[in-house]
């Protein structure tokens, strides 16, 4: 039967909230023609296009494809299976290789080695061996200085096996050549922070296939524009810096191991430092126990290339216990690297700031990454900040703490092809857990990426003058919390001002909120977007679909936002404004403990939210909802369809489960136009007056309009609980199909709109 509303009042037997019953009329009105099968009422939103993965592969030579089977993403491994291996002193384990390769040439049965050069002058020198030697093999030098004082421009200085503690000036032009890393060492034993065990008296020179250490830096170039190479050679317990250059070096199959802080300063012991200008280019380069930094460049016209690299297990200063981080570029110096593993390390793996430094990386995996240890802050993967840049692609940033990468202060940004995973929270208050976090007026372009099983946001945006542009993003399975206490835990969090680009996102298994819009003057683009499988925190328990709050504002077009927690869409405060086109909201789910919430779409305290093509499907307590003066739902070709209980219906919220379509209340409006409302559990539409955890009820209730649309297949079409309602508003249009009772005027129970409970 189909009934055109005029005043028919009917009451829904066991729905009421009250004992005295509604009053009813009813009447027919004529329908000639219209009996609900001519497909009348809104279609379904064209799906939204899916957001193309992120591209890793193919692998670099020798990287392994590991495929995550939840989200489909495919990421380069640089360890074959089982991990690193551990090696020997005179060995490492470089990205791609299938186990330890020694570094230099092995040892041989002579004193010297047995691959150096035939068409050079061999200049030689043994330990222990009696001075006044001609430097042949028959009469070798007994120290590597009477070797030097006489050699030219292309002689190899060769080196036995043995220690020779002493100073090493290197001639121009000369080779510095050892019989192995394992067994020739040069130490000096006299302490100086300022300059080196070795150190090159000009350009061109070459230190090859022996180990490095001492009392003070291993090599230190100290000349701008002065160039050295090293060639299968290791450094270790060096002081202040394995290698410090002011001029150009390069370094091919070199490990640079736990160098000491240095004697007097406490922020030193870096593997390799790189200023003013300085140009370090390295290749099949071991980084790992060193301290303040693995690699640091600083300075306008320094630089770092670097590929194949493993940088790992950065230590604080020995003094204060700060710092530690991986790679750092700052101060208006460039890093790039390529084919790097970069993990373990302190407060951050890379760190990019001021002075317009910019890091670019590619096919690199930055992981595991711990807190400070002086304060337990931070642990992030990339830190990018005052005004420095990133440029990353093909990388795989995971199990880091506090943010996988962050941007503040004026930083930029452009990461294509990433995919960032298990971001965890901060150490000191369980807080953070960020996938991206971009803050203080950067901005950043995300291309291709998937965040997964990250903590409290899979991406957060905030402050003023902070832009985002995401572009076929994927945000999955972001995790709760574990402290019980209140904190947003969202898959995309973009606040104070901010503004933002994201088309074709995919946000799965957020905390909180899939994706968060906060504070004054912020806005967002967002097209063809899905949040699915949003969860809570404990206590505060909450894990919403999409949050734009305190005046921001979002368009969002194309959006699937499915299996959320509390609420799929929040849009609440004043100047808060939410425009979806092609959306929908599906299966937000109930809290786990309280069995409270599951809302689809919520706007309060002054927001707007327009719709257009928009389904709220299979939600619980209430599909669409609008309270507080000043809040308005505007919507065009909207289905509101097969709300449910709340999670606690059947045991402690008995009798109080909801399940309405749509919710008006205290002074709230919603308007829609050309719109289906169907199979809902208890009404299709509620309109009353509702109460503020705050403020408490209020006395003037919601109001709803609605044009060219369908109420259907729901035991109440329509409660309206302000009893001087105009019911024509209800009526331009409108078609009450297959509804229990079209219109019930009893208070039914009003959902709780304060979040107290979240």
């Amino acid at each position: 039967m189909i009934i055109i509303l005029a005043a028919l009042l009917l009451t829904a037997a066991g729905c009421s909230g009250r004992n005295d019953p509604g009053t009813d009329a009813s009447t027919d009105g004529s329908l000639d023609g219209l009996d609900g099968s001519d497909g009348t009422g809104p279609a379904a939103p064209t799906p939204p296009e899916a957001p193309s993965p992120p591209v890793l592969t193919p692998c670099p030579d020798g990287w392994r494809e590991i495929e995550d089977t939840d989200t489909g993403a495919v990421t380069c491994d640089p360890w074959p299976e089982g991990g690193a291996h551990e090696c020997e002193d005179d060995e490492a384990h470089f990205p791609g290789d299938p186990g330890c390769t020694t570094i230099g040439t092995p040892c041989g049965t002579d004193d010297w080695a047995t691959d150096l050069p035939t068409d050079r002058t061999i200049i030689y020198v043994l330990a222990g061996a009696p001075s006044g030697g001609d430097g042949s093999e028959t009469s070798p030098h007994a120290t590597i200085a009477e070797a030097m004082s006489g050699a030219d421009p292309g002689d190899v200085v060769a080196l036995s096996k043995g220690t020779f503690d002493e100073v090493v000036v290197v001639g121009a032009g000369v080779t510095l050549w050892g019989a192995c890393t394992a067994e020739t060492l040069v130490s000096s034993s006299t302490p100086n922070d300022m300059s080196g065990t070795i150190v090159p008296a000009r350009s061109d020179t070459e230190v090859r296939n022996l180990t490095i250490s001492g009392e003070r830096p291993g090599v230190f170039n100290g000349v701008s524009g002065r160039t050295m190479a090293l060639s299968g050679v290791i450094i270790r317990d060096a002081r202040t810096n394995g290698v410090y250059t002011y001029g150009t070096i390069t370094l091919q199959n070199v490990a640079i191991r736990d160098t000491r802080s240095a004697h007097d300063l406490d922020h030193q012991g870096t593997g390799i430092e790189v200023a003013e200008g300085g140009v370090a280019e390295m290749s099949r380069v071991v980084l790992e126990g060193n301290r303040v930094a693995g690699a640091y460049a600083w300075g306008a016209g320094s630089s770092i290339v670097a590929s194949d690299m493993v940088m790992r297990g950065t230590l604080p200063s020995e003094t204060n216990r700060d710092y530690g981080y991986g790679l750092i570029v700052q101060a208006g110096a460039v890093g790039r690297v390529e084919r790097a593993l970069i993990e373990a390390n302190r407060c951050a793996g890379i760190h990019v700031a001021e002075g317009g430094a910019f890091l670019q990386a590619s096919d690199i995996v930055v992981r595991d990454n711990l807190p400070c240890a002086l304060d337990a802050s931070m642990g992030r993967g990339i830190l990018v900040e005052l005004g420095a840049s990133l440029e990353l692609s093909r990388a795989h940033i995971a199990s880091n703490r506090d943010a996988g990468v962050s941007f503040a202060t004026g930083s930029h940004g452009d990461l294509t092809d990433v995919v960032i995973t298990g971001t965890q929270t901060s150490a000191t208050d369980d807080n953070m857990g960020f996938g991206i976090a971009v803050q203080e007026a950067s901005d950043v372009r995300v291309t291709r990426a998937i965040l997964e099983g990250n903590h409290s946001a899979g991406i957060i945006a905030s402050l003023a003058g902070t832009s985002m542009d995401l572009v076929d993003v994927s945000v999955y399975g972001t995790q709760r919390s574990s402290t019980a206490a209140y904190y947003e835990a969202e898959g995309v969090f973009i606040t104070s001002g901010a503004t933002a680009t994201i088309t074709r996102a995919h946000l799965e298994g957020n905390v909180r909120s899939g994706l968060l819009l906060h504070g004054p003057g912020t806005s967002a683009t967002i097209f063809d977007l899905t949040i699915l499988e949003t969860v809570g925190i404990p206590l505060v328990n909450s894990g919403f679909g999409l949050w734009i709050s305190a005046g921001a504002g979002a368009t969002i077009t194309r959006a699937l936002i499915e299996g959320n927690r509390d609420i799929g869409v929040s849009a609440e405060g004043d100047g808060t404004v939410l425009s979806l086109t092609d959306a929908m909201i599906i299966d937000t789910r109930s809290q786990d403990g309280s069995g409270l919430w599951g809302r689809g779409l919520q706007a309060m305290h002054v927001a707007r939210v327009d719709l257009t093509r928009t389904v709220l499907e299979h939600n619980q307590e209430i599909g669409l909802t609008a309270i507080h003066p000043g809040t308005e739902v505007l919507g065009t070709d909207v289905v509101i369809k097969d709300t449910i209980e709340r999670g606690c219906a059947s045991s402690t919220c008995a009798g109080f489960g909801h399940g309405c379509g749509l919710c008006a209340l205290g002074e709230a409006h919603v308007d829609l136009t050309s719109f289906l409302i169907t199979g809902n559990v208890l009404c299709g539409v509620q309109i009353g007056f509702g109460a503020d955890d705050e403020t408490g009820p209020f006395t003037v209730g919601g109001s709803v309009d609605l044009h060219d649309g369908t109420v259907s297949n729901s035991p109440i079409g329509v409660n309206v609980q302000t009893g001087d309602y105009d019911l024509m508003r209800l009526m331009e249009g409108v078609w009450y199909l297959d509804n229990d009772t079209n219109l019930d005027m009893s208070v039914l129970p009003v959902p709780d709109m304060g979040l107290e409970e979240i």
